[in-house]
C-alpha cells in the first residue's frame, strides 16, 4: 500500500508539469494546464482525505480503530458510488457510439497489460537473480522455497503499484480541462483494472486448509 500511495501521489503532483511536454514532443500539441485549479483538485481528491485519515488517527483512534476494522465495506460502497458517478457521465457513449466505446475497452486492457508488465518484469527478474544467488548457500530447501514466495509477492506489488494509475483523478481532470471524449478511456479502464485484479487475485491466492488437533 505505500508504495501505490507514493505513486499516485507523486504522478498526480507531477502531471501538470510533465503532460505539456511529453504531448509538444509526441504530437506537436501545445497547451497550458491551470496550475491553480490542478492544485485545487489534487487537494480535495488526495491531500483532504490524507489529512483527513491523520487527524482521526491521532486525535480521534477509537474511530480510526472503527473506520480500519470496517474498512472493506466502507471502501466498497466508496468504490460503487465512485463508478456510477463516473459511467453517467460517459453513459451516452454506450448508446451512440457503442463500437467506439468497445474500441476503448480494448485499449484499456492493453495499458493494463503494458503496465503491470513494466511493474512486474523488472521486479520479478531482479529479485529472482537475488534469490538464485541467495539460496545457493541456503542448506534447506524451506528457506529457499519462503524466499521465493517473498519475492513473488514483491514482483506482484510491483503489477499492482503500476496497474493502479490514478485513472478516477484523470478522467475528472481530462472531463473539466479535455471535454469529456478524452475521459471516456480513464473511465473505462476501471472495467480492466477490476477484471485484472480479480485474475491476478485468483493466481496468485494460495488456499489454506484447517488444522486438524
Amino acid at each position: 500500500m505505500p508504495l501505490i500511495v507514493g505513486l499516485i501521489i507523486v504522478t498526480s503532483i507531477a502531471v501538470p508539469f510533465v503532460l505539456p511536454p511529453i504531448m509538444h514532443i509526441l504530437f506537436g500539441s501545445h497547451f497550458s494546464i491551470p496550475v491553480i485549479h490542478m492544485i485545487v483538485l489534487l487537494a480535495v481528491a488526495l491531500f483532504i482525505p490524507l489529512l483527513a485519515g491523520w487527524f482521526t488517527k491521532k486525535f480521534a483512534p477509537n474511530i480510526a480503530e472503527i473506520v480500519s476494522e470496517k474498512s472493506h465495506y466502507f471502501s466498497i460502497i466508496l468504490i460503487v458510488l465512485i463508478e456510477v458517478a463516473l459511467f453517467s457521465k460517459v453513459s451516452t457513449f454506450f448508446f451512440e457510439s457503442p463500437l467506439f466505446v468497445v474500441e476503448m475497452v480494448l485499449i484499456a486492457f492493453l495499458l493494463f497489460g503494458i503496465y503491470g508488465t513494466v511493474g512486474y518484469a523488472p521486479t520479478s527478474f531482479t529479485t529472482g537473480v537475488t534469490s538464485r544467488t541467495r539460496s545457493e548457500g541456503d542448506t534447506t530447501s524451506s528457506k529457499s522455497n519462503t524466499k521465493m514466495e517473498w519475492n513473488r509477492a514483491e514482483a506482484s506489488d510491483g503489477l499492482i503499484a503500476m496497474a493502479y494509475v490514478n485513472n478516477i483523478l484523470v478522467a475528472v481532470f481530462a472531463d473539466q480541462f479535455f471535454g469529456i471524449q478524452t475521459a471516456v478511456l480513464h473511465t473505462l479502464y476501471n472495467i480492466s483494472y477490476h477484471i485484472g485484479i480479480i485474475v491476478i487475485k485468483k493466481l496468485y491466492s494460495v488456499p489454506v486448509k484447517p488444522v486438524m488437533d
